[in-house]
């Protein structure tokens, strides 16, 4: 699904970031581990198409992840929320699917159950609390059964009990085929694989 290999990130001229070699499969639910500054959100906007000042290969499916740059096959949930703050919150999960299935609006229901947002669904979203709206956007994300979903400091979103929740969640992209790859601060359970930063370079636990 995901495939890196010589890659160095830099920013202002600098190398920051390092990976040899990098393979994540389809359905896998992979940590990257990695401190404040270390690269990480920037790595996951080169997988993007958001940042290109990198050298290496990235390869989503077998083609250059540039291919996709017109039709995403990556969806992206970064630390600052992107919603509509004046839509409903039912809006902003669903705005991006071009055609909502009966089957999936079951799904995103469930999710929203889940993840206790279904209350919510008729509120505007700029009226729910930060970890709510972390919940919309990776709802939406998986929702839209991307190739490739990124979670960018997912610890940083919510307390123990609702990460679970947003892990759980996640199970959902993977189980219908979709690769999730977290960043976090701190080591997540339940993931099938964890990367660290270590020095500049991504390497495997």
């Amino acid at each position: 699904m995901l495939k890196i290999s010589d890659y160095f990130l830099n920013i202002k001229k600098t190398n920051l970031l390092t990976c040899a070699a990098m393979a994540i499969e389809k359905g896998e639910l992979v940590n990257l581990v990695g401190k404040n500054r270390s690269g990480k959100s920037l790595m996951f906007k080169t997988i993007h198409g958001d940042y290109y000042n990198y050298t290496g290969d990235i390869l989503i499916q077998e083609k250059p992840a540039i291919f996709y740059r017109n039709r995403k096959q990556t969806v992206l949930v970064e630390a600052t929320s992107h919603l509509l703050l004046g839509e409903t919150v039912w809006r902003n999960i669903i705005l991006p699917i071009p055609k909502l299935s009966s089957r999936l609006k079951l799904k995103i229901t469930e999710l929203c159950m889940f993840a206790e947002i279904d209350r919510l669904l008729q509120q505007k979203a700029g009226k729910v609390s930060y970890s709510e709206q972390k919940f919309i956007e990776i709802i939406r994300a998986v929702a839209q059964l991307p190739s490739i979903v990124l979670i960018d400091d997912i610890d940083r979103f919510f307390d123990p009990i609702n990460l679970a929740k947003a892990l759980k969640i996640c199970a959902f992209a993977t189980n219908s085929g979709s690769s999730v790859i977290l960043s976090s601060q701190n080591k997540l359970e339940n993931v099938d694989r964890t990367l660290k930063i270590q020095g500049g370079t991504v390497v495997e636990l």
